[in-house]
């Protein structure tokens, strides 16, 4: 009689989702039986890559399907790994916290207060002394965003309106239906579960159950708590990395960018920076954040989701000892940065690969430099006559023969690891070019030029350009492109125009570092040089200017509009400077004035 009652009582399926959880799993999962004395349990454990005893943990137990992910997922992802695994039969199912345990009876509580109208059901959280913790919210707002910013959690009695917490001790006493609470722990009738759908995962911790129960109510579900049924959460008393909070930061401005114009998530992400600003004294998730809310550090460094295969691949398809190829370097005048470069690339440059200076037109002592910290690498100074850039290149070339082959501006610094990395990628059989990624050094560069290259550095297409790096190199396949570099045409702008994008790669290495002209003026001057004619330029070239103008800018404004005020001004910054080089040519072309030379650099960088 009793298997027969039991095989009649209704089933719960059980979501959690691990990440080295090994000290609080078993707790969880005694605590499950007499959590629902009147169901039965479907357990399921999504384990995020976990490198504890967690699986050992889950997998003595007899009740647990333990499901590996292969990554780390995220809690989003982690759920999503379990949807095709819940029983057809349940009626609820139950996100939980790795770190709960739940109060007798409360599973229970929770799947009774489901109905066709009520499709999530929270319990009070509580900490190891029966006190709750404050679980419950509103849907975000700037007006409690302000009150949030200003006023912290100092003033529980505040008006409603200034802040997403509900801090009153009746809200946690009694039944009523809210906006959203902590997905520690929560329960969805299966009706919701499946109409909502896949929980968002980019949001890979923070502000998923949010976007969650915001879309149960916009299914026309309500969420109700449910203070009778009680969960301990060990978590919610331990407070999170700076790191995790800097993540539950950013991910709260774009939860709200996604549901609001582009007016008010400047001013939700304006309000948040503010509040970083206020507890940036003492509270380390406020150092954090900061630069991520205002667009200074890309997200993408923060906590985010891993899977099979995001490793990224090896670059060398040979052994870096074994890489081979050559280096050029023209230089004129560089006596003073030489020696930096060349002894960058003795950290870590593979033996086989050739070093060329071509110094050409130099009365500074370049040659004495290079040779002297070229030794390391056994590198070959050539002295050229003429001060060409093009004609050293030129020069360079009929010393050697061994490809794939670097082209380096005297002025950068790249170490010989990222060096070898790029001629090792370029030795594939579908490399045709490639550098490392790219970083502007800008500490002693004035205000303006600053605001200039982070909008430029968060243009993707710039980025990943071929041109403006200081660095580009070519398989033995690309070098068969073009004969000898033109005199007229940047060799970085001749070569980008050569390749289709798919043909360019950015090989994940050590970053190439490019010295940006420290004032305003000089960079305008750089532009103007950037933006001139070129007589020889060849029609893909005149095509990448166009993009440049066009595609480029939309892509900049866009981008930099979400980080804020501050990427708004400096798209501003950005175009008035572009804007001003392009109308002095004009007025340069008007005036008779080509302005060009054999040599054109910025001074201000050595």
């Amino acid at each position: 009689m009793d298997q027969v009652a039991n095989e009649i009582r209704p089933l719960i399926s059980i979501v959690i989702v691990t990440y080295n959880s090994a000290d609080e799993i078993g707790n969880l999962l005694d605590s499950l039986p007499p959590g629902a004395p009147g169901h039965r349990l479907q357990i399921l454990v999504a384990d995020n890559g976990s490198t504890d005893d967690t699986a050992q943990v889950a997998t003595a137990r007899e009740d647990v399907t333990f499901v590996p992910t292969g990554g780390n997922l995220g809690y989003a992802g982690g759920l999503n790994a379990l949807r095709d695994r819940i029983d057809p039969e349940a009626v609820a199912v139950a996100a939980l916290n790795p770190d709960l345990t739940v109060r007798p009876g409360a599973l229970d509580l929770l799947v009774a207060g489901l109905s066709d109208v009520v499709g999530v059901t929270v319990p009070a959280i509580e900490d190891a002394d029966g006190v709750r913790f404050h679980s419950l919210r509103r849907e975000p707002s700037l007006l409690g965003m302000l009150g949030e910013a200003t006023l912290g959690a100092s003033w529980p009695g505040r008006p409603a309106v200034l802040g997403d917490t509900l801090r009153r001790p009746d809200d946690y006493e009694r039944v009523h239906d809210v906006d959203w609470a902590s997905g520690a722990a929560l329960v969805a009738s299966r009706e919701c579960w499946d109409a909502v759908g896949p929980w968002e995962e980019s949001f890979f911790l923070y502000s998923e159950e949010t976007d969650f129960m915001r879309r149960a109510r916009q299914a026309g579900f309500r969420v109700r708590y449910l203070p009778g049924a009680a969960v301990m959460h060990i978590g919610g008393a331990s407070g999170a990395s700076p790191r995790l909070e800097a993540l539950m930061s950013v991910n709260r401005v774009r939860d709200y960018a996604g549901q609001h114009g582009p007016l008010a998530a400047t001013a939700f992400r304006g309000l948040s920076i503010l509040q970083s600003v206020l507890r940036y004294p003492v509270k380390p998730g406020a150092r954090e954040a900061l630069p991520y809310l205002l667009g200074l550090r890309d997200r993408s460094e923060l906590p985010h989701a891993t899977r099979p295969g995001d490793e990224p691949e090896p670059s060398a398809t040979i052994p870096p000892q074994d890489v081979t190829g050559s280096v050029i370097i023209p230089a004129h005048q560089e006596a003073k940065v030489i020696g930096r470069l060349l002894d960058a690339l003795a950290d870590g440059l593979a033996p086989g690969i050739d070093v060329i200076v071509a110094c050409n037109g130099c009365t500074d002592g370049t040659e004495e430099v290079a040779r002297a910290h070229g030794a390391a690498i056994g590198a070959t100074v050539l002295e050229v006559p003429a001060a060409s850039k093009q004609g050293a290149l030129n020069e360079a070339e009929r010393t050697t023969t061994a490809l794939p082959r670097a082209y380096l501006d005297a002025d950068i610094a790249v170490s010989g690891t990222a060096v070898t990395a790029v001629l090792a990628a370029l030795s594939g059989p579908q490399a045709r070019v490639a550098r490392p990624p790219l970083t502007y050094v800008t500490d002693d560069a004035d205000a303006v030029v600053r605001s200039f290259y982070r909008a430029r550095s968060a243009t993707a297409s710039l980025m990943s350009a071929m041109w403006g790096a200081g660095f580009f190199a070519v398989s033995a396949a690309g070098r068969e492109r073009w004969d000898a570099f033109p005199a007229d045409v940047p060799d970085d702008l001749l070569v980008d125009s050569l390749f289709d994008d798919d043909e360019k790669m950015i090989v994940d290495s050590e970053p190439v570092r490019v010295w940006v002209p420290r004032r305003a003026s000089a960079l305008a001057a750089t532009l103007k040089r950037v933006y001139r004619p070129q007589s020889a330029a060849p029609p893909a070239a005149e095509s990448r200017e166009r993009r440049s103008s066009g595609s480029t800018l939309r892509e900049m404004v866009s981008r930099n509009a979400r980080r804020g005020p501050l990427g708004v001004a400096d798209t501003a910054v950005y175009t008035t400077l572009a804007a001003g080089a392009r109308a002095a040519l004009v007025a340069d072309r008007l005036r008779g004035r080509t302005g060009r030379g054999a040599w054109e650099r910025d001074s201000t960088t050595r």
